[in-house]
């Protein structure tokens, strides 16, 4: 077995060693590939198996438990129909009563009948005041005095007229407004 073979293809030949190890090559690759493959598969299999365990440890929905919680949802659904229809006690040391939903509805509708009350306008954005600028006078800064009082914000006070009340015009004083050192 020391000589050469030949190939199929003229001019080339193939060494009897090199052609026994390809094939103990092959042969080894085929077998990893098979124990890799039986690997995985059990593996695979082995997963499958405790996913299957896993579910039967996870307890399901009885008809039991089902019809408790049918229960429970029933006297909730009671207790809750008890408050909204009758006469009860909110809080007695404070006279809170609690009424019942229906009685509740005809009294707010017995108040908005009697007060009339009316869609909101339009809110109307108020009126830019002149820049300095534009009036050709210098810019006048207010004087804090001590017995001024903060003017009453309109979302403070409820207006029956939609339109913005005119807020009065700062005026110049002559005098230097005094320092907070009192110099």
């Amino acid at each position: 077995m020391s000589e050469a073979v030949e190939s199929s293809k003229p001019g080339h030949a193939v060494e009897p060693r090199r052609a026994q190890s390809s094939r103990s090559a092959k042969a080894e690759v085929s077998t990893l590939t098979i124990i890799t493959t039986l690997v995985v598969l059990l593996v695979f299999v082995g997963l499958v198996w405790l996913v299957f365990l896993q579910r039967e440890a996870i307890p399901s929905d009885s008809s039991q438990k089902r019809e408790e919680r049918m229960k429970n949802l029933a006297q909730l659904n009671a207790d809750n129909q008890k408050v909204l229809s009758t006469y009860h006690w909110i809080d007695k040391s404070k006279g809170t009563v609690g009424i019942p939903i229906n009685r509740a509805m005809e009294l707010v509708q017995k108040d908005l009948a009697a007060n009339h009350p009316h869609a909101a306008g339009p809110v109307n954005p108020p009126a830019a005041s002149p820049t300095p600028a534009a009036t050709n006078q210098p810019a006048a800064t207010p004087v804090p005095s001590a017995s001024a009082s903060p003017a009453a914000s309109p979302a403070s006070s409820p207006s029956s007229s939609p339109e913005p009340t005119a807020s009065p015009e700062p005026t110049a004083s002559p005098e230097p407004s005094p320092s907070p050192t009192g110099q």
